[in-house]
């Protein structure tokens, strides 16, 4: 090694104390590893429910608050895709009698519908 290079080791180990690496630039992560695993944990537990949901309930029972964008950037890095739930209509009433009337009509005389079913 060269001598400045030692010399600059050694300045280094003096001015900071010890051989410790200084603090990072940049902006910090907002998620330790830790509470992380705990929302990737939280996730899976709740998948079919929405991500604004999800975070919400996290919010409400950790210390650590985060929002849905800090949420978003982490999921996919754990295979966690985004993705919009498909439509469904709802039932109307008369679309409820509508397919009663079709069942009955369409059921052999032995069988017998429940009315709550459908």
């Amino acid at each position: 090694m060269l001598q400045s290079t030692v010399s600059d080791i050694v300045r280094r180990n003096r001015s900071t104390e010890g051989n410790n690496d200084s603090e990072k630039r940049g902006r910090k992560k907002k998620f330790s590893p830790r509470s992380e695993r705990s929302y990737l944990k939280h996730v899976r537990r709740n998948k079919f429910k929405s991500l604004r949901v999800i975070t919400a309930e996290y919010n409400e029972f950790h210390q650590e608050k985060t929002s849905m964008c800090n949420v978003r950037r982490v999921l996919p890095n754990h295979g966690i895709q985004n993705y919009v739930a498909v439509a469904k209509p709802f039932l109307t009433t008369r679309y409820m009698k509508r397919r009663m009337e079709w069942a009955r009509t369409h059921t052999s005389n032995g069988l017998k519908i429940n009315e709550t079913l459908i």
